[in-house]
């Protein structure tokens, strides 16, 4: 029996090492995946997940004892964490994308604008206007750029909601100008912009609250079942 006993012993230590080995891999790819959206990334990821699954799989075969079927809701669990991290992940990058997209649009119409009136034929009292809402639109893409993590009330999502405000108020110190010079429609489009990049902003700060949570629960997940695997 002590022999018998032993044997099992040992064959459940190697099994729960091969298990921890291929978890471990499957984090990391779970990391890769979220800092570098790529083909490659993708297909170790999806190779990861697999390997997971068929060492899980004889994991279980090999060990049948309750202790250790107990690890299966964990792993389960611990999948699905990882699924709303790369899920958030991918939402927080689509956003930034499109942040930076309204910046850039906002700033090809000024330039527009103002290359436009610096022509012989162009006014100079439309010139400073213009040359007013291009430097807020510079502080705003500086602010954008260095901001890092969205907390709801960090100093990055503060300065950025600043430059939002100062741009806006540019545009309202001089819509009669503005609305005379370069149209209403020009005009509309600049505070459609404001109100978007405000509106995702907003989707910025709720996603990155949702992606630290689910990294949070992930890493104690992890931390969770390296700590069981080591006592079966």
């Amino acid at each position: 029996n002590d022999l018998r006993e032993s044997v099992t012993h040992a064959r459940r230590a190697v099994s729960s090492t091969e298990l921890a080995r291929v978890l471990n891999l499957y984090e990391r790819a779970i990391q890769e995946r979220a800092d570098v959206d790529s083909r490659l990334s993708l297909e170790r990821h999806e190779s990861a997940r697999q390997a997971l699954d068929q060492t899980l799989a004889r994991f279980q075969a090999e060990n049948p004892a309750a202790s250790t079927q107990a690890l299966l809701p964990l792993i389960d669990a611990h999948k699905r964490s990882a699924d709303s991290v790369l899920q958030f992940t991918r939402q927080r990058r689509d956003l930034l994308h499109r942040y930076a997209g309204l910046l850039t649009r906002m700033e090809t119409r000024v330039k527009e604008s103002v290359d436009r009136e610096w022509k012989p034929t162009g006014r100079a009292a439309a010139r400073q206007p213009l040359l007013d809402v291009r430097a807020q639109l510079i502080e705003l893409r500086a602010a954008f750029a260095s901001s890092g993590v969205l907390y709801a009330d960090g100093p990055s999502t503060a300065t950025i909601a600043k430059g939002e405000w100062a741009l806006a108020e540019t545009l309202r110190q001089h819509t009669e100008t503005l609305r005379r010079g370069e149209g209403p429609a020009w005009f509309k489009g600049m505070n459609d912009d404001i109100t978007a990049l405000i509106t995702v902003r907003g989707e910025l700060i709720r996603t990155e609250a949702r992606r630290l949570g689910a990294l949070d629960r992930f890493g104690r997940e992890s931390r969770r079942l390296i700590e069981s695997l080591q006592v079966n």
